[in-house]
């Protein structure tokens, strides 16, 4: 209907409403195709979101002025690490998830923090992490007990 409108309006504005008209049905079938996708295994938009968001809520709770604090068990150590990226990658473990986030220490060493995260009630809730830890989630990898999420 509103293409008949534009009958009458130039040539090039007919083409950029139908250009606009196929990202809109695009985008829609993305959406839906992603509201549909955690029963094949993956996760829709919402829940990626929300899982990275309670990631990121834990991690801003427990800082302190500007660092997240690692208590080292062997020597005693605090180590002050300051966060730079939240990796994207999502990983299962049953009906439990891992996340992940790159920090810096004070000499500018890299540091991986896994973060292990359940869905609760209302919302996902991280119950563990792994400071520098990673070949422990690269062993469960191995053994199959967490996987990619596509």
């Amino acid at each position: 209907m509103i293409l008949n409108m534009l009958e009458s309006r130039p040539s090039e504005w007919r083409n950029v409403v139908e250009k606009v008209f196929k990202v809109l049905i695009l985008f829609i079938c993305i959406i839906f195709a992603g509201a549909n996708s955690v029963a094949a295994g993956d996760l829709n938009l919402s829940d990626r979101a929300s899982l990275q968001a309670a990631m990121q809520q834990y991690i801003d709770n427990r800082m302190i002025d500007g660092a997240y604090l690692d208590f080292e068990l062997d020597t005693g150590a605090i180590r002050h690490l300051y966060p730079i990226k939240a990796h994207p990658l999502i990983l299962k473990m049953d009906s439990h998830f891992v996340l992940c986030s790159s920090f810096r220490d004070e000499q500018g060493e890299h540091v991986n923090i896994d973060f292990y995260v359940a869905r609760g009630e209302r919302a996902f809730i991280v119950f563990y992490s792994a400071i520098d830890d990673r070949d422990r989630l690269m062993s469960l990898m191995e053994q199959g007990k967490v996987s990619r999420i596509n």
